[in-house]
């Protein structure tokens, strides 16, 4: 659990949905950590700014699942950096994120509605 101020979800926890979230955006491009929290904070997915943390955590746990990949660069200036890219099971993951929250559309909306 986390400060619910800090995390911007209701019940004080990382969002679950930045997990597919962050496969989109490495669905998208490959990309290092700094980076997807950058993107992260540029569609303000939350009220607040993300956990750096968590992204990590994030990130750690999808490449153990084989859903990303990584591989440091180091041909740029500067301190090399882990690059993620998106798998083919993690494109698998995605969709069905894609489908579940479609299916959940039409409850949610029920809900805002009553």
């Amino acid at each position: 659990m986390c400060d619910k101020n800090k995390c911007g979800h209701p019940t004080g926890r990382t969002p679950l949905f930045l997990q597919p979230y962050v496969l989109l955006l490495l669905h998208r491009k490959p990309g290092y950590g700094y980076e997807i929290i950058e993107n992260l904070k540029q569609k303000q997915l939350m009220a607040t700014k993300p956990d750096i943390g968590a992204i990590y955590r994030i990130l750690r746990k999808l490449e153990k699942e084989t859903c990303v990949e990584s591989s440091w660069q180091t041909e740029e200036p500067g301190p090399a950096k882990r690059i993620y890219t998106i798998t083919p099971k993690g494109i698998s993951y995605l969709d069905q994120w894609a489908e579940n929250i479609q299916s959940k559309i039409v409850y949610l909306n029920r809900f805002l509605s009553e």
